[in-house]
């Protein structure tokens, strides 16, 4: 059906004699402002309801149609008929209006159905011509013949239908023209109405998840921040309602935990659009406890100079609570067993002294005695031949049991490693550990040539030792390479080995009960052990230790 502009008809020469043209030009004025108050009270209303009524009633009053009707799509996705109607009270009869209300299988209705299923404009020339419309047409005395349906669309999608019933000959091109408008006014506001009810459903979710999650969700803006929405979380997490937090004051400062105030608020403040950030803080709550929180914050940009913070505070009192006493835990146990490796060290010393002092003298005395009892022999030659054999071979083992009596002494807390200091110690113990286990090792020294304490040389003494016992049980290797690395903050000792390498699994086994005391023994002095090793590439193991002790990590 052709569409004509309803301005450029009106716009056409006037000619002031011509009556029916008078007619017409006030007929397209009334149109003209139809459209207007239509495209006005779309704008203002809410309501797709009270604009169809006021649609139908002006077009039908304009149009001299005896009937308008609406349909709307309801939640069942079916077209029903509306509330609002239009009907002449002058030669039809209500009569008809309560028949038509009450038929819902009335052909008026599929009229309207069809049009909304198939998307266009339906025109009906003659209804009376259909022998299904006699019992309706023949209500009471009217003059109705003809229908005129228009589908509503937003976009693509019917969302209501307009129906009209008159006696009129078919509709002028300037009032269809009219009606598409009107159509198109209606459809923006079912269209509004839609997106505003999706808009409150959507909150009202959100808001739902909100309450039933166990965190506090915040909006604020501004510097100083403001604090403009808080979930009700907030009062059963702090003990306070949460409008004590929200408005022109800043009373969610003061609830921030001293020590960390400035930290929150430099951090927050310091945002800028698109910014994410990861803060953990404590909080003050009402009864005076200190709550842990993990606030996770994102900048958006809206209207304002500053960007709107959105952000989730996830309490995490119990996991903090739970990391402390964990790492009291392993405080404890780690001064538990520095105490036990340095009561272990002390009777090293002890029995070392012991073995060195005690056992070596009388395995000296007895070497003394052998000696003098070879000299003052018989003077029979083949008694004294004999005698002196078995006291060459008593001799031997006297002077093997001195030599063990030594290397346990030794082992046990070598006097070179107080006498000459660490570096001499390794030195000396890697000589004899290459004699032993014919794995060559070299040392070398880089930086200062400062002693260590006691307890540094000590713990990086037997991290040595413990390195090259499972070099020699595990790594097959053939060379040891060794660096001691002295600064004026720390010491780096490093072992490196050409064997098989160690895997991951062994790294971090609890198993693994050398390498676990090697690395107890550095963190206790503030310090880490790494282990590097590759498949056939050998292994690494560095001990880094500060020269000032500092308090073990976790």
């Amino acid at each position: 059906m052709k569409r004509f502009s309803l301005l450029s008809e009106v716009g056409n020469e006037y000619r002031p004699n011509d009556e029916f043209f008078a007619e017409e030009l006030l007929h397209k004025i009334s149109l003209l402002n139809l459209l207007q108050q239509v495209a006005t009270a779309a704008n203002e209303t809410s309501d797709p309801e009270s604009l169809l009524q006021f649609a139908i009633d002006r077009i039908c009053r304009i149009a001299n149609w005896e009937l308008g009707r609406g349909y709307v799509l309801n939640r069942n996705g079916e077209f029903e008929p509306v509330s609002v109607w239009y009907s002449r009270e002058k030669d039809f009869p209500n009569d008809l209006r309560a028949v038509l209300e009450h038929d819902r299988n009335s052909e008026f209705e599929s009229i309207a159905k069809r049009a909304a299923r198939e998307g266009k404009p339906l025109w009906v020339e003659d209804l009376r011509e259909d022998p299904h419309f006699a019992r309706i047409l023949s209500v009471g005395k009217t003059s109705v013949k003809s229908a005129y349906v228009i589908p509503i669309r937003v976009r693509k999608r019917v969302v209501g239908v307009l129906e009209f019933l008159f006696s009129a000959s078919a509709p002028e091109a300037s009032l269809i023209e009219a009606l598409f408008n009107v159509c198109s006014q209606i459809g923006r506001v079912f269209e509004r109405c839609e997106s505003e009810e999706l808009l409150r459903e959507a909150e009202s979710h959100y808001r739902k998840f909100v309450e039933q999650v166990h965190a506090i969700f915040w909006e604020g803006e501004g510097k100083p921040l403001r604090i403009g929405y808080l979930s009700r979380e907030a009062e059963g997490l702090l003990g306070f309602r949460s409008v004590r937090w929200t408005g022109d004051d800043l009373s969610w400062l003061s609830r921030l935990y001293p020590a960390d105030r400035k930290k929150v608020v430099h951090c927050l403040e310091s945002l800028s659009e698109g910014d994410s950030v990861e803060i953990i803080f404590r909080i003050l709550a009402q009864d005076g406890r200190v709550l842990w929180f993990r606030n996770i914050v994102r900048a958006v940009k809206e209207k304002g100079i500053f960007p709107k913070l959105i952000g989730v505070m996830i309490d995490i009192t119990k996991q903090k609570l739970g990391e402390e006493e964990l790492r009291s835990s392993r405080e404890q146990l780690r001064a538990l067993s520095a105490r036990l490796q340095d009561a272990r060290e002390d009777e090293r010393i002890k029995i070392s002294r012991e073995v060195h002092d005690e056992l070596g003298q009388l395995l000296t005395a007895l070497k003394i005695d052998l000696s003098l009892l070879r000299a003052n022999l018989s003077n029979d030659a083949k008694e004294s031949a004999r005698i002196s054999r078995e006291l060459k071979s008593m001799d031997g083992i006297v002077e093997a049991a001195i030599g063990s009596v030594r290397r346990i002494a030794t082992e046990l807390r070598p006097l070179v490693l107080e006498d000459l200091g660490f570096l001499e110690g390794i030195r000396w113990f890697g000589r004899d550990f290459q004699d032993r286990t014919g794995i060559f090792l070299s040392v070398e020294r880089k930086g200062s040539e400062e002693k260590f304490d006691k307890d540094i040389s000590v713990a990086l003494f037997r991290i040595f030792q413990e390195t090259l016992t499972n070099v020699a049980r595990h790594s097959g290797a053939s060379r040891v390479k060794v660096s001691v690395e002295g600064s004026e903050c720390d010491v780096v000792l490093t072992i490196s080995d050409n064997g098989v390498g160690i895997s991951e699994t062994d790294i971090v086994s609890s198993k693994s009960l050398g390498l676990i005391g090697m690395r107890e023994r550095a963190i206790f002095l503030g310090g880490e052990l790494k282990i590097r090793s590759e498949h056939g590439g050998g292994t690494t193991i560095s001990a880094k230790v500060p020269l000032e002790k500092k308090e073990g990590r976790l």
